[in-house]
């Protein structure tokens, strides 16, 4: 048999295959929601050709083939299929071509998509799976900070494409909870580094301590909560859970995070609000969101604006659906997912945990309830006209590292040089918390905060002025030792009062 071949792609030609390379040629395996999700995606983001790459060895699927599938009666293979997308047409004619060194050929890392891993088992087919990322259209601006560059030799031909690993969970030695700890801890390994497991590490390093319902293996019920902290603490994070019952403050968490390049698991109760019958519990990687209609809205406790509550939809790697698969929010911050209309369930999210390096030790809860009590008195202080305020300030809260916001200000055309200079030079913690005010669109000052600080300290370390009639004001009304004396903020615009000079109103910023 030749080592690949070339087909023209549309859905059924992808559910033939996923049938044709599982373990016993099934034809229930290539009707499976997940299949039909991923090609009505892989049309949505239009694509041409599939290269079917006969043999290949997969690493994580070579790990749990030694840890369990080997040991099965039957003969499963070891060797994986990897089908590879491209936004071109092509025929294996030209795709020859293009092995010979033809100098005119189709296959450019322009027009690659990426690929689909074909696990050679009974149903659950689908392994590491990496594929672009839905694109911005013209009433939905999605972001996804936790994509990067993965490498793919086609027969020798480098490829990359920009994406965050997927695989569909398998019931034996991965549940949903592993699938999505596997996806996220990819996030994290590139980004702290250290070591990703495979789906049979995770789960053996999850119940080391914490039993499960069942057996470990086959993996039937899952991880709950205490056992996905141990499996992140097995790779030297340190968990971190955020109650997720106030869907806003999971709007918040995940924006603030996934800015920081580090994905987050999202555990909820899932509900058929049509039979008022509760399904069962998942887990799923959020990885994006998208900013669309909704209007800002007030975090509960107080009447703050947050510009993450703005978001419609997060993006999450959902072993049930496929990659990139939204849950969407509603105007009453209710959450629903499912590929299609008849499939739509409720979402009732009951923790985010993030997986975090150990220095940083501030959450945001913290820094968000320090932005309110601010903003509270910033908005006493426009009530009485004592600042050039026509509306309210709308606050944008995320974690940063230090490299990435040096970037920012090295890139900034807004702010005068010797201001710019001065932050550039100044020391900082490698992590640090950032809260931007603006109106509408435009930064009126950036506030960092101490990412890596006691939570009994202030952790307020820093102001970056960038309209000075509001800065000024402020500067102003600190003067005054009972408003200084309410929050640091004040004391540092008072302190800096000589140094706030005329500059611009800064427009968006470019640090997604």
């Amino acid at each position: 048999m030749d080592a690949f071949r070339v087909v023209p792609f549309s859905p059924a030609a992808l559910s033939e295959i996923v049938t044709e390379k599982s373990f016993g040629a099934s034809p229930s395996v290539g009707r499976k929601k997940n299949v039909e999700y991923l090609g009505s995606y892989l049309s949505k983001v239009e694509t041409k050709t599939i290269v079917v790459e006969h043999t290949y060895i997969d690493k994580d699927y070579l790990e749990d083939f030694a840890a369990y599938y080997v040991r099965c009666f039957a003969d499963y293979p070891k060797t994986c299929t990897r089908l590879h997308f491209f936004s071109e047409e092509f025929s294996e004619s030209e795709f020859r071509s293009a092995l010979e060194h033809a100098a005119d050929h189709p296959v450019e890392n322009a027009n690659y998509l990426g690929f689909i891993v074909l696990k050679p088992l009974p149903d659950t087919v689908i392994g590491r799976t990496c594929l672009r990322p839905w694109k911005d259209t013209a009433d939905r601006k999605r972001v996804f900070p936790i994509v990067c560059d993965v490498p793919v030799n086609l027969f020798g031909i480098n490829l990359s494409v920009r994406s965050l690993p997927f695989q569909e969970q398998d019931t034996d030695v991965a549940a949903c909870a592993t699938s999505a700890l596997w996806s996220a801890l990819h996030g994290t390994g590139r980004l702290f580094q250290h070591q990703i497991p495979s789906p049979v590490e995770i789960t053996k390093a999850a119940s080391a301590h914490s039993r499960v319902d069942d057996r470990s293996f086959p993996n039937r019920n899952g991880l709950n909560a205490f056992q996905i902290a141990d499996a992140i603490r097995s790779v030297g994070l340190e968990p971190l859970a955020i109650r997720g019952s106030d869907t806003t403050m999971v709007r918040l968490a995940a924006a603030a995070y996934l800015r920081a390049g580090i994905p987050c698991i999202l555990l909820s109760r899932l509900h058929d609000a049509a039979s008022n019958v509760e399904i069962g519990r998942h887990a799923v990687a959020v990885n994006g969101y998208s900013l669309g209609n909704l209007k800002p809205k007030s975090w509960t406790k107080n009447a703050t604006v947050f510009r993450a509550a703005t978001i419609d939809r997060l993006y999450c790697h959902d072993d049930q659906i496929g990659p990139y698969a939204a849950l969407e929010f509603d105007a009453n911050g209710s959450i629903s997912a499912g590929f299609d209309k008849a499939s739509k369930v409720e979402i009732l999210p009951e923790n985010l945990i993030v997986p975090l390096y150990h220095k940083i030790r501030i959450p945001v809860s913290t820094i968000i309830e320090k932005v309110a009590a601010l903003d509270d008195t910033i908005e006493t202080l426009r009530a009485a006209r004592l600042l050039p305020l026509e509306r309210r300030l709308i606050w944008d809260v995320y974690l940063n590292d230090i490299a990435r916001l040096r970037t920012r200000l090295f890139q900034s055309e807004e702010l005068p040089t010797a201001l710019r200079i001065s932050k550039l030079e100044k020391s900082y913690p490698r992590y640090v918390w950032v809260a931007i005010a603006r109106i509408g669109e435009e930064m009126q000052f950036m506030l960092l905060f101490d990412a890596t600080d006691l939570l009994q300290a202030e952790q307020f370390i820093d102001c970056i002025p960038f309209d000075a009639g509001l800065c000024s004001a402020l500067a102003v009304v600190s003067g005054n030792p009972e408003i200084r004396s309410i929050n640091r903020v004040f004391a540092w615009f008072e302190a800096h009062s000589n140094e706030l000079v005329a500059t611009p109103a800064a427009s968006a910023d470019g640090d997604k």
